[in-house]
């Protein structure tokens, strides 16, 4: 009995092709929320420079394919 292949995971993507920008942790330059799940938040440092991306750098969520500017 052959069973069938699992389905790949599918990746969330930004519907209608628009790119939100996210909101700012107050008090912390480092951290923004994560678009997809407010209530968590995504560190905006670029790791070869230590620095926090500029405003207006396109990021993605980790493990999808969901992309958002910084503020």
């Amino acid at each position: 009995m052959n069973d069938p292949a699992p389905e790949p995971a599918k990746k969330i993507t930004n519907e209608g092709g628009k790119i939100p920008t996210a909101m700012r942790v107050e008090g912390d330059p480092t951290r923004v929320y994560n678009p997809l799940d407010p209530s968590k938040t995504i560190r905006i440092i670029d790791k070869k420079t230590g620095q926090p991306y500029p405003s207006g750098k396109e990021l993605k969520v980790r493990n999808t394919d969901y992309h958002f500017y910084v503020p």
